[in-house]
């Protein structure tokens, strides 16, 4: 059977949602940083 391989592969393979129990504090840090809205990051953002 072929198998799809790509070195560019940028998605894992498995679904971390299965993997990250509910209670865990990374789901909690992530919905804390996914709260704060993108204007406060703008002054970081770099111009070319």
């Amino acid at each position: 059977m072929y198998k799809d391989y790509n070195m560019n592969q940028i998605t894992l393979p498995i679904d971390l949602a299965v993997v990250i129990p509910e209670d865990d504090i990374a789901l909690a840090v992530n919905a804390l940083v996914e709260s704060i809205p993108d204007t406060e990051f703008a002054p970081f953002e770099h111009t070319f």
